[in-house]
């Protein structure tokens, strides 16, 4: 936003929202800031690195208040204020903005840091939104606020009566006050040729901005409102108050104020947006998946090509089936040199022994492995196949999106299954006893509880039981502070050891126990799967005969 249509959005600011009081503000996204004022809603979009912009819309678009710190605190000072005074300093992209208890609002429209400060009556600085690149101009909240530093530079007046000076649109960008790419533009085309001087060319186009209540929108030659994948909001779009004679070839459209051009640009500018943002990131979505599945069929295929070995493997356990009469008996070598009886010509191969404690072995080695790659092969196509249909269906879903022109023609997201919830389980884990002696006897439910039990729950000098050559649960006893364990004790537990096995219904029946430490869990073993380093056993009669907590 260049100053000169800054000064004229200043100007139909300060005349239709000077003595109105701020109903509402609220901030719609982390750029946006919104305020209420009948009879208009102010629009302030700041967003660093484009072009900041301001709208003044007839009604309150109807969109959530992000309800962030910096919006609560803008809140809280202008709601229920009336504008006293909106002004923006001459050559300067800064607006300004006095409510009637003396609190300012500060806009600086520089599209590098597109700053926003909210000042008490003492000018010094209530909250911010600034990133200044100038060391010196480093804010901190209580600071007293400072306008960013402006050049010295010629007003139009002093230009116009130095027009002999000025050889070039680039003289007029240095020199001028106020003057950007697009005002340097139209005015030296104004002047091109001698058709018209400096000066008078500067009269006539500040006559015309005061003069003119309507805007005109500028759209790059070859730009399609409709589709928005080439579309660039910031860089296609030029709102300015005066017709330009500096743009032949692009399109232009009038509007016949202020408020008309904002209705129309701030959905366009929205829906651009909101555009890019979903397709982009539904793009970034699918190109991971894509990678994901392009590295799986990779993988899939080496693995196939593994598979199909079952055939060579096959053909090794025959050939050495033949061979085995002639090696019974002898010590075998890394690998046997056989006839090939399967090819036409009959070569002589070399067929690797992995087993070298007999010829047996390496059969059995052979076939067991080729059935198992058989298998695999079949599973393994099977899912391929699966794999390539899901990388055609992304491939088109790609397509899809590249094409689409506007927010309507993106595919509908997928929506992803939402992780199962982990139920706790309502009851306590373990079965829970007390002995006669009043201590703790724990016995697991299940192989996992077992698991659990005895290797997270029970501690090294705890006592551990379980029936001798039955499946059954892990019975474990907590010591607490006794050293030892007592003889009722230990007869209880092993009855529930015995109870809660396959040998419940014997007479009698042997229960091992130890200390926890001397139970180890062998690797990769099944759940409540152990191994004893040591252990004493005792015959007893399955029975639950102890109190249940």
């Amino acid at each position: 936003m260049e100053d000169f249509v800054l000064d004229r959005v200043a100007a139909v600011l300060a005349a239709t929202l000077t003595g109105e009081v701020v109903r509402a503000a609220r901030r719609s996204c982390s750029d946006e800031l919104l305020l209420d004022l009948p009879p208009a809603t102010l629009g302030i979009y700041l967003q660093r690195g484009v072009p900041p912009y301001l709208y003044m819309l007839p009604t309150p678009p109807r969109e959530k208040n992000l309800d962030d710190a910096f919006g609560q605190r803008i809140a809280a000072a202008l709601v229920g204020k009336a504008v006293s005074v909106i002004e923006k300093p001459r050559g300067d992209r800064v607006l300004r903005f006095s409510f009637s208890n003396g609190a300012q609002l500060v806009l600086e429209l520089i599209p590098i840091t597109a700053n926003v400060f909210l000042l008490d009556a003492d000018a010094r600085i209530v909250a911010a939104r600034f990133a200044d690149l100038v060391a010196s101009r480093r804010h901190k909240e209580r600071d007293f606020y400072e306008y960013p530093p402006s050049l010295s530079r010629l007003s139009w007046e002093e230009a116009a009566a130095a027009e002999f000076k000025f050889q070039s649109e680039q003289d007029l960008l240095e020199q001028v006050e106020g003057f950007g790419p697009v005002l340097a533009r139209e005015v030296w085309s104004r002047c091109s040729g001698g058709s018209q001087p400096l000066g008078a060319a500067l009269k006539n186009i500040r006559q015309d901005l005061r003069n003119s209540k309507r805007w005109y929108l500028y759209l790059r030659a070859g730009t399609d409102l409709d589709d928005l994948r080439t579309f660039n909001f910031h860089r296609d779009c030029l709102l300015v108050p005066l017709r330009l004679q500096s743009r032949p070839q692009e399109r232009e459209k009038e509007f016949a104020n202020f408020q008309e051009a904002s209705s129309f640009l701030r959905p366009l500018a929205k829906n651009w947006k909101q555009f890019h943002a979903q397709r982009d990131q539904t793009l970034r979505e699918l190109a991971q998946d894509q990678k994901k599945r392009l590295r799986l069929r990779e993988n899939l295929k080496l693995q196939l090509q593994e598979a199909k070995r079952a055939e060579t493997l096959m053909r090794y356990g025959e050939l050495l089936k033949i061979e085995s009469a002639a090696w019974k008996g002898r010590d075998l070598p890394e690998a046997i040199q056989a006839v090939d009886l399967f090819e036409p010509d009959q070569p002589v191969i070399s067929i690797p022994l992995p087993r070298r404690e007999s010829l047996r072995d390496n059969i059995d080695f052979y076939f067991r492995k080729a059935k198992r790659l058989e298998g695999a092969r079949v599973a393994l196509e099977t899912k391929l196949e699966r794999v390539e249909e899901e990388i055609g269906a992304l491939d088109v879903r790609a397509e899809r999106l590249n094409q689409a022109r506007c927010l309507t023609d993106l595919p509908a997201a997928e929506k992803k299954p939402a992780k199962r919830e982990v139920v706790q389980p309502k009851t306590r884990p373990f079965r829970r006893y007390t002995s006669s002696d009043g201590l703790a006897i724990l016995v697991g439910k299940s192989n996992r509880e077992n698991d659990q039990l005895t290797f997270r729950e029970a501690r090294s000098q705890d006592f551990w039981f379980h029936a001798a050559d039955y499946p059954g649960s892990h019975v474990v006893v907590k010591l607490e502070n006794r050293a030892e364990l007592p003889p009722v004790t230990l007869r209880e537990a092993a009855q529930l050891a015995a109870y809660f096995s396959k040998a419940k219904n014997l007479k009698k029946a042997a229960v091992h126990y130890t200390r926890k430490k001397n139970v180890l869990k062998m690797k990769k073993a099944a759940p409540g799967v152990v191994r004893l380093t040591g252990f004493k056993t005792i015959m007893v009669e399955p029975a639950r005969k102890v109190g249940k907590d």
